[in-house]
């Protein structure tokens, strides 16, 4: 029998890496990711249209259509379209295939939501959950992670089998978050995959699976936003706030008795990788599609998004990561995954994460590097796991610093454990840091020409 973890990321510096569609009431109901407001100490970078995990540098996509005033305030975009990669059972795995760019509202009310996830997957004989005949997965360490990048866990005794192993125990998480955070939780396994049932934050706002595909948001007041699971969104009174009327077209009644809409134009792709790790071989699936422009109507304005040719390959083939947005205003976003032509493609291929990425705006170019394990190959709550260096176009420098967090055995949760900033006191090609800001608070200027840049 064979253990493995899910995302099926071997590396002991496994994080939570869809980033995408989590549930968080704390913000008001009204934050998903359309409405960014991740805290200062996130670990998330947010943008406009696109955030950056700075522990993995794992890109998601984040285009707002639509918001409405209300008791839960309604915010309707299109969120996802990861940039990660994962190793399957030696087989690599692209983001994209799980969580593709998707239309939701408040960042969760999907087709396919997730408020939770586990940290291993293993696959065991029936006989194990009650049953009989054949095969079942089990899933343990389970935690509830959410936009802002923290994560909750759930008891470590709490295990969930499903598959159609006839099981008889175990199939079902009813259950509180042990970090004192007060969510609670039901997750259910069936026959055919995962249900996520419902989430209490400790006010007792809720979301709630209510029935097929159906998914509810709902204060501790009884206000709500629901979602059908086919094609309308509807606000607390019944009213719809967005439908679908064709597959790729979404549109609302405006004030005056208008209907602007946005459409959806996709391209047919290959994913494909060209990584060539000798740990995993590259993942090859015909015949995908990608969203390629959002037009909106009716001011004729779109949001074209382009993706990284396979290093390789044709012009038809893609790794599945974003290359660039052009925005509704016509300012571009332009993300390079190998700024330094380095081998693998940039792909760090003991943790499946890039080693450095560059975004670049009509301000300039940022660059995120990431240096794993600084301290020696250990990974715990003292010991440091990763850190990410970040330089903006003005050559001012950020550090962050990840140590283990709550899950110090495999896998490991990252925790952002300290912050630094370093001032450019001279140019963006001679950069000089003379004044270091710790969490905030100005440090003396001793560490003037040690730092280097």
């Amino acid at each position: 029998m064979s253990r493995c973890a899910f995302a099926s990321l071997p590396s002991p510096l496994y994080r939570f890496l869809r980033i995408s569609a989590i549930f968080l009431f704390f913000a008001g109901l009204a934050l998903a990711q359309v409405q960014p407001g991740t805290p200062n100490w996130s670990a998330i970078e947010t943008h406009a249209v696109d955030s950056i995990n700075l522990s993995n540098l794992v890109v998601s996509l984040n285009i707002p259509v639509r918001s409405k005033a209300g008791a839960i305030p309604f915010n309707f975009g299109f969120i996802n379209g990861s940039s990660y990669v994962a190793n399957n059972a030696g087989a690599l795995a692209a983001g994209y295939s799980t969580n593709p760019l998707a239309p939701a509202a408040n960042g969760m009310l999907m087709t396919s939501t997730t408020f939770a996830t586990y940290g291993y997957l293993l696959r065991v004989p029936a006989t194990d959950c009650g049953g009989s005949t054949g095969y079942a997965y089990k899933t343990e360490d389970w935690y509830v992670a959410f936009a802002d990048g923290t994560q909750h866990p759930l008891p470590a005794t709490d295990i969930l089998y499903w598959d159609n192993a006839g099981c008889t125990f175990d199939t079902t998480i009813t259950d509180t978050t042990t970090d004192g955070s007060g969510i609670n939780v039901k997750i259910t396994g069936t026959a055919t995959g995962i249900t996520y049932n419902y989430i209490y934050d400790p006010m007792g706002n809720s979301y709630a699976n209510t029935g097929g595909s159906s998914v509810k948001l709902k204060d501790v007041f009884g206000n709500s936003i629901t979602y059908d699971g086919v094609s309308k969104w509807t606000d607390t009174l019944g009213e719809p706030v967005i439908t679908e009327p064709t597959a790729g077209t979404f549109q609302w009644t405006n004030v005056a008795g208008g209907t602007p809409n946005v459409a959806v134009t996709n391209t047919s792709y290959t994913l494909q990788s060209n990584f060539g790790c000798s740990s995993a071989t590259d993942y090859s699936t015909p015949s995908q599609e990608f969203p390629t422009q959002i037009s909106f109507s009716p001011d004729s304005t779109d949001v074209k998004l382009a993706w990284e040719q396979t290093n390789g390959y044709g012009t038809t083939y893609t790794t599945g990561r974003i290359q660039k947005i052009t925005l509704r205003t016509g300012g571009t976003v332009t993300y390079n995954w190998n700024p330094n032509g380095t081998g693998n493609d940039g792909l760090n291929c003991s943790e499946y994460a890039p080693n450095e990425i560059s975004r670049t705006t009509t301000d300039g170019t940022t660059t995120y590097s990431v240096s794993w394990l600084p301290s020696g190959g250990s990974c715990s709550s003292t010991a440091l796991c990763s850190t990410t260096t970040e330089v903006d176009p003005g050559g001012n420098k950020t550090v962050y610093y990840f140590s283990a967090g709550w899950g110090a055995a495999y896998p490991v949760t990252l925790a952002l454990t300290r912050v630094e900033k370093y001032k450019n006191t001279g140019t963006p090609g001679s950069p000089t840091y003379c004044e270091r800001y710790l969490n905030h608070i100005l440090s003396a200027s001793a560490d003037c020409g040690k730092l280097g840049a």
